[in-house]
């Protein structure tokens, strides 16, 4: 069935067609159960392993896809606020070319998936060697100094309800003007997305979410 988004002290429901039950879905989420990329929002190129906590894209394309979460709830062990949410993205493999790229962040569920995922939310980017800030309207701003991620390397998110920030950092480091206000996402359905593209050739664009199930690498 269909729930709307909440934020409550384990983190949030959305708004989409789950594949669970209401009743399975609250159970879920107040066991703290394990959360995942969604099987049903993502774009068509995206293939999804892992328990659907993995992303690819197998085929070369130079359209972005972008995949949702479930929900997200901040992990268990971790003594932060209950109003901020954390999730990590590590990516696993990437070519870096100039027609590669990878953006993640927090989409509005009513944002297409067959496009980047601030078409309707907000986040970073890296493509073509440069990184940026982006908002609604696929608006980017290149970020001083650049960070553009390489395979290997773990980004992690975090997003604090009471004031509305947005903030990454990278391998556990703070990236310097990479704090930015998604001022329309509570009042909306939001979630933690990853959009991907790939058009380099031999090399899979791939990453994995850890959205609290396990300890995550930079806590």
């Amino acid at each position: 069935s269909t729930l709307g988004t909440q934020a409550i002290q384990y983190g949030w429901i959305t708004g989409e067609q789950d594949m669970r039950t209401a009743s399975e879905m609250l159970t879920a989420m107040l066991n703290r159960a394990a959360v995942t990329l969604s099987p049903i929002q993502k774009g068509p190129d995206i293939v999804l392993s892992g328990g659907n906590l993995t992303a690819k894209i197998a085929t070369n394309t130079a359209t972005w896809n972008t995949v949702r979460s479930f929900y997200q709830r901040r992990h268990s062990g971790i003594p932060i606020n209950d109003s901020v949410l954390q999730w990590e993205v590590t990516l696993d493999a990437f070519a870096g070319g100039a027609a590669d790229a990878v953006a993640f962040g927090l989409a509005r569920n009513s944002g297409v998936l067959n496009d980047i995922l601030s078409t309707n939310g907000w986040g970073y980017k890296f493509e073509g060697g440069a990184s940026y800030m982006i908002t609604p309207g696929t608006v980017s701003t290149a970020t001083t100094p650049n960070w553009v991620g390489a395979a290997g390397d773990v980004f992690s998110l975090s997003f604090d309800l009471s004031n509305h920030r947005l903030a990454v950092y990278k391998n556990g480091v703070a990236l310097g003007a990479s704090t930015l206000e998604a001022v329309a996402a509570p009042n909306n359905r939001v979630m933690p997305a990853v959009s991907i593209k790939r058009n380099s050739g031999a090399v899979v664009t791939q990453f994995t979410m850890n959205l609290g199930a396990t300890p995550f690498k930079y806590p």
